[in-house]
């Protein structure tokens, strides 16, 4: 891993009239003319990237409203001001958003019900695959020819192709072009850096020159823009979406603040899976990769909150954070294991800013940007004492230029603790940015939970040895299930303690939205008769050891004071003697 540390580092900067008319057909895109004012919308999947047909609602703070339905994808509507779109389609979640008064280019990708089984395959050798469009016509292109390096193959009638490459390593270093072609289009290419692991891209033809792919060498981005000091917003449920700034009609482009004309709707965890491994590598150790889908998140989630215009959320280059279409098997798993998890202080979504080496140290020999210009830390710390952030020791960053801001997160920090110090993504998040429970300023910040115990009850009354039933109502706040979540419970007495059945700590799967779940709770034979609480908790199994031990993360509790009553002696069905 030292020559890759060396080789590929990650971006420095993260963490930067009313509408009329009744119900309408839908029109496409071929309409010969079109006016300053037309909306142009594509829906499409946010998995495999294909044009899908939706119902869409733009409705005016009036109340009027006008319905369209896509054909091939596309859709057009004569707009004035601002609007509320919500767009639903069969075997897709819903998605909505508001446009505002200058928004003319919009696609919204919708996320499918039906999850997507994990890739088993192997994660010591790297393969490409990924969907060819012509972005025009809004169609798969079957036949296109798909070559990488020697490989060569061709798209299926579903625009699908797939490259199996020989094993690889990170520290290889290897790049090469991708390059597709289909008669009548302009062709494409992109160089590529490949990793171990599975890798996802959904290419259109047609649609412009592709922009670079970001994973090459952090120091192609662009420069970050430095808006630490932007105000704090209070505190906002999980936004169900996220409008992100591009700078041209074929999303090709990745746009910097002020220099983005469309605009790509897309759930938020759908944006964290696009992003991810774009700003860690995805072939690092899942810990690293659940420590980066957080910081991703929030920061994402942050700026929902507090948009960069009124037109979208977030760009989509390193002025804010990079985003684009192509996506990784291992950093998808990563974001489904922390689904719905941000950052908070105080009440509000924590700005969680994050680059690649915060060291406050500049290595003059090392020929990498240093944007922190507070180094008063020195050499083994982390930090930037004059925006905010306190100095933390960082063992892992000894003797590492600066190649950053020193605010936030050292992506390559969270790779180091994971890999070479065994550290689970709970606790290097917590070490960046509440420094382990003593944080002070910026480094002060929570996990929040996506899950929430909306109620419990247990039995009025029972007797030691017996075996009780405790009922749940739980909520996931999550676009995606939680899977498996254990539930504790234990009983506390004063003068007592606390008592608990770890046996019956019970895994299941919690799917957005509200369910009801049951436990059972074996009560020990020589329970001492009295008046009990009752204790619920929420875990993720952190560890991977199919059970509740101290590794794990607790991500919500409940309590009932006072509503057991053990009594001495036998009990009947009905909890009377």
């Amino acid at each position: 891993m030292q020559s890759l540390v060396r080789k590929r580092r990650p971006s420095a900067e993260r963490g930067s009239a009313a509408l009329t008319g009744a119900l309408l057909a839908a029109l496409t895109l071929a309409s010969p003319v079109l006016q300053a004012d037309t909306l142009k919308l594509s829906v499409r999947d946010a998995k495999t990237g294909a044009f899908i047909d939706a119902e869409i609602e733009l409705s005016h703070g009036d109340s009027s409203a006008a319905r369209l339905r896509t054909r091939d994808g596309r859709a057009q509507r004569q707009v004035q001001g601002e609007s509320d779109l919500r767009l639903t389609a069969q075997g897709y979640r819903m998605l909505s958003t508001r446009l505002s008064a200058d928004t003319r280019d919009v696609q919204l990708w919708l996320d499918p019900t039906t999850p997507v089984s994990p890739d088993t395959r192997s994660q010591t050798s790297a393969w490409i695959e990924g969907h060819v469009y012509d972005f025009q016509r809004g169609s798969a292109l079957p036949g296109a020819r798909v070559e990488l390096g020697s490989a060569v193959t061709y798209t299926d009638s579903q625009g699908y192709f797939r490259v199996d490459l020989p094993p690889v390593a990170d520290d290889d270093g290897l790049s090469m072009p991708l390059k597709v072609s289909a008669a009548g289009l302009p062709p494409w290419r992109q160089d590529l850096r490949l990793t171990r692991g599975i890798s996802h891209r959904i290419i259109d033809l047609g649609a412009g020159v592709p922009g670079p792919d970001h994973r090459l060498d952090a120091r192609q981005l662009s420069s970050p823009i430095d808006d630490s000091a932007a105000a704090r917003a209070p505190v906002f449920p999980v936004p169900t979406s996220i409008r992100v700034g591009y700078a041209d009609a074929g999303f090709t482009t990745p746009c910097c603040v002020g220099s983005c004309s469309a605009v790509s709707v897309m759930s938020l965890e759908t944006y964290v899976k696009r992003g991810l491994n774009d700003e860690w590598i995805a072939s690092w150790t899942g810990d690293s990769l659940r420590a980066g889908a957080i910081a991703y998140r929030s920061y994402g989630a942050w700026h929902v909150a507090n948009p960069r215009t009124p037109s979208y959320d977030i760009c989509s280059s390193a002025c804010c954070q990079v985003n684009d279409p192509d996506t990784s098997a291992s950093s998808d798993a990563a974001v489904n294991a922390t689904a719905g998890i941000l950052l908070s202080q105080n009440g509000q979504i924590f700005r969680s800013e994050y680059s690649a080496e915060n060291n406050a140290w500049d290595d003059p020999g090392d020929g990498l940007p240093c944007s922190n210009g507070d180094l008063s830390c020195g050499n083994g710390f982390v930090g930037s004492p004059a925006t905010g952030w306190p100095c933390l020791a960082d063992t892992v960053a000894l003797g590492r230029g600066c190649f950053g801001h020193g605010r936030g997160m050292s992506q390559w920090g969270s790779q180091r603790w994971a890999l070479d110090q065994g550290q689970r993504w709970p606790w290097i998040v917590s070490h960046y940015y509440n420094a382990n429970g003593n944080g002070a300023g910026l480094r002060n910040s929570e996990l929040t939970s996506p899950l929430r115990v909306d109620q419990f009850s247990a039995p009025a009354n029972a007797s030691p040895g017996q075996l009780i039933t405790l009922s749940l109502d739980l909520s996931n706040l999550a676009a995606l299930a939680h899977d498996p979540v254990y539930i504790g419970a234990s009983l506390f007495r004063s003068g007592s303690g606390f008592v608990s059945d770890p046996p019956r700590d019970l895994g299941v799967r919690l799917e957005p939205g509200s369910q009801q779940r049951s436990r059972q709770f074996q009560l020990p034979p020589g329970l001492s008769p009295g008046v009990w609480d009752v204790l619920v908790a929420l875990y993720l199994d952190i560890d991977g050891n199919a059970a509740i031990n101290s590794g794990d993360l607790a991500l919500t509790t409940a309590r009932q004071n006072g509503v057991l009553t053990i009594v001495d002696g036998p009990l009947f069905a009905d909890g009377f003697e």
